[in-house]
C-alpha cells in the first residue's frame, strides 16, 4: 500500500494534502516519515460528496440571439461560422423549446431559464414575451422559475432595467478585470473599446438597485493579475472568473509552456494579494476563491465536473439542441431537434463524465476537487470527448494549489 500525498508549506508549518479524501493535516519530519513507511497506520475518512446528478433537466439555456454588438477575439460563436448564427430566436421556437422542455421532465418542482447569445439583450422583445409566457406557466402548474440572463453590458435602457427588476431576472455581465485587460479582446464590431461603456451600466445598475454578477475571461496575454482582481473587487459584487481557450476552434491557444509558465507566477502573486486581503477583514467577492475555500475546508468532493446534458440543455434559434452553450455551434455535437426530439444516446455520450468513469484523472492529485476534464474542451482541442486537454489540467492544477496554499494562510480568518 502506496499513500498518496502532497506537501505544503504555510507560516513555517509542514501541511500534508491526501488526494484520495481530500484532508489536509500538519505534519513534522517524523510524522510524515511514519505515513510513508507505515501508511497501513494512517486513518483517512472518506470526502464529503458535493456533486450529484439526476436525469432531470431542470435548466434550459435559450441561446435567444446569434447576433452581437461586439467582436470578442476569443468568441465561442464567431470563432467558428455555423449557419444561423446570426439569427434571433423567434418566440414560437422558444415557446416550443420550454413546452417540450416541461413535458419531458414532468418530475421538476421548477425550472430555471437562462438567456445567452450572442448578445441576448439584442433580441429584448421576445424575451419578454418569454418572461411573460414563462409567469403564466409557473402560476398554472405551481413550478417554481427562475430567470437568468448573460450580457454583456453594453446594451441597458430604462425599460430593460425595468424588465430585469419586474421578473427577478438573474443578470451576469461580462467584463475582464480592469480596462487594459478588457480592451485587449472585447471590442465594438466597429473596433472601439468597450470598457467605458460597461463600467458606466454598471454604476447605473448599480444606482437602479439592481442586483447583478460578474463574469471574467482570462487569456494568455492577461497581465497584472492583482490589478485585475483589484478592479474586480472594487464593484463590490459577486464575480467569477475562468481561463478561457483564445482562438481555440483554430486550436490556437496560445497555452505553451512559457505561457503556462507565466500564469502560475501571476496566480502565486494573486495568491498572496488574497491572504493580505482576509488578514485584513476585507471582504473577499470572488467565488471562485470562495468556493475553493468552502470546499477544501468541508473536503467536498466532486463527482462530476458540471451538469451539462444531465440536468441542462441549449437550444439555438434554429431549433438545434445541444448539451454544451460552448459547443452549440459545432454541428456534430447537437443532440437533436425541437421538431424531431432528442437523441437519447447522443445526449449520454455529449454529457458530462463521471469523475470514476474517467480513468485519466485517477492518478492527479486534485481530481476530488476539479471533478474531471471537460467534455467540451476535450471535443473542440482533441476532436474526443473522453481525452483530457494538457493545458486544462495545468491550469486546474494552478488554480487548486493556490486555493489549497490560500486556505492554509487564512483559515482561522477566515471561518
Amino acid at each position: 500500500m502506496t499513500v498518496e500525498y502532497q506537501i505544503f508549506k504555510a507560516k513555517n508549518t509542514n501541511y500534508a494534502f491526501f488526494p484520495s479524501n481530500l484532508q489536509l493535516s500538519r505534519v513534522n519530519t517524523k510524522q510524515l516519515n511514519r505515513v510513508i513507511s507505515q501508511p497501513e497506520n494512517l486513518r483517512l475518512d472518506p470526502p464529503k460528496l458535493k456533486t450529484v446528478c439526476g436525469d432531470i433537466i431542470n435548466n434550459l439555456i435559450l441561446n435567444i440571439s446569434g447576433a452581437c454588438n461586439l467582436r470578442c477575439k476569443y468568441c465561442i460563436i464567431f470563432g467558428n461560422t455555423r449557419q444561423g448564427s446570426l439569427l434571433h430566436m423567434t418566440f414560437e421556437t422558444a415557446k416550443t423549446a420550454i413546452d417540450t422542455f416541461i413535458a419531458e421532465n414532468p418530475a421538476s418542482n421548477g425550472f430555471g431559464i437562462v438567456f445567452f447569445g450572442g448578445e441576448p439583450l439584442l433580441n429584448e422583445k421576445v424575451i419578454e414575451k418569454v418572461l411573460d409566457y414563462c409567469r403564466e406557466i409557473s402560476l398554472v402548474t405551481e413550478k417554481q422559475v427562475s430567470f437568468s440572463l448573460v450580457t454583456n453590458g453594453t446594451i441597458l435602457t430604462k425599460p430593460i432595467i425595468e424588465m430585469i427588476r419586474k421578473f427577478s431576472v438573474k443578470l451576469s455581465i461580462t467584463i475582464d478585470g480592469d480596462e487594459r485587460n478588457h480592451n485587449l479582446n472585447r471590442d465594438f464590431n466597429n473596433g472601439k473599446p468597450t470598457y467605458a461603456k460597461i463600467n458606466r451600466n454598471i454604476l447605473w445598475l448599480q444606482d437602479e438597485g439592481i442586483p447583478f454578477e460578474l463574469c471574467a475571461g482570462i487569456t494568455y496575454e492577461t497581465r497584472d493579475y492583482v490589478k485585475f482582481f483589484k478592479t474586480l473587487e472594487s464593484f463590490r459584487v459577486p464575480f467569477s472568473f475562468g481561463f478561457i481557450q483564445k482562438n481555440i476552434f483554430e486550436k490556437e491557444t496560445g497555452y505553451n509552456s512559457q505561457h503556462l509558465g507565466l500564469i502560475e507566477n501571476e496566480f502565486v502573486r494573486l495568491i498572496k494579494y488574497y491572504i493580505k486581503r482576509i488578514e485584513s477583514n476585507r471582504s473577499v467577492n470572488c467565488t471562485n476563491m470562495y468556493d475553493a475555500l468552502s470546499a477544501i475546508h468541508n473536503r467536498a468532493a466532486k463527482a462530476v465536473r458540471c451538469t451539462a446534458g444531465k440536468n441542462v440543455i441549449t437550444v439555438n434559434p434554429d431549433g438545434t439542441i445541444y448539451s454544451c452553450q460552448f459547443i452549440s455551434n459545432i454541428p456534430s455535437a447537437s443532440i437533436g431537434t425541437l421538431s424531431e426530439g432528442i437523441d437519447c444516446q447522443k445526449r449520454s455520450e455529449f454529457s458530462a463524465i463521471p469523475l470514476q468513469q474517467s480513468p485519466e484523472c485517477s492518478s492527479c492529485s486534485i481530481r476530488l476537487f476539479c471533478g474531471g476534464s471537460c467534455f467540451a474542451d476535450n471535443y473542440i482541442v482533441n476532436n474526443a470527448l473522453d481525452i483530457p486537454v494538457n493545458y486544462s489540467c495545468r491550469l486546474m492544477h494552478i488554480e487548486w494549489e493556490g486555493y489549497i496554499n490560500l486556505y492554509l494562510h487564512t483559515y482561522q480568518s477566515f471561518f
